[in-house]
């Protein structure tokens, strides 16, 4: 019979090592959930981009992202730093390619089909949005 109160050193020694296997698991999750909450961040600027390029090519503002058909522009991770300021200096977080299509007339009016997609990395791999705008021939 114990003739003292209080927890043995193997108790508190067991009540430390459940505490750290639940911290653990708490900083995995909140981990997983900031790299998802980037990831979400990353995509809703890439839709950004997307409508801010889309919106260029549809206007005919900008020449140098209406390529000719059946041809493809490509503006590497670093490149849409030219056409687009990012908040932060992010131009390195995304590409751009921009693939003129076919020519679709209605009536008298004639526009091409531009399909653009806007991509981010996300660790080890790549994500993308896409989107199809018409415009002009170069």
């Amino acid at each position: 019979m114990r003739s003292q109160e209080g927890f043995s050193l193997l108790e508190a020694i067991v009540a430390i090592a459940i505490c750290g296997i639940i911290l653990a698991a708490l900083a995995s999750a909140s981990t997983s959930s900031l790299q998802r909450g980037r990831e979400g961040n990353h995509q809703i600027q890439a839709t950004q981009i997307l409508d801010s390029i889309g919106r260029r090519i549809a206007g005919g503002t900008d020449l140098r992202l209406l390529p000719e058909r059946n041809t493809q522009v490509e503006l590497g991770y670093g490149e849409i730093s030219d056409f687009i300021s990012l908040q932060g200096n992010r131009a390195n977080d995304y590409r751009v390619t921009i693939d003129a299509k076919d020519l679709i007339t209605v009536g008298t009016t004639s526009s091409v089909r531009y399909e653009i997609q806007v991509c981010f990395e996300t660790g080890q791999s790549e994500r993308c949005v896409r989107g199809v705008t018409l415009g002009r021939e170069p």
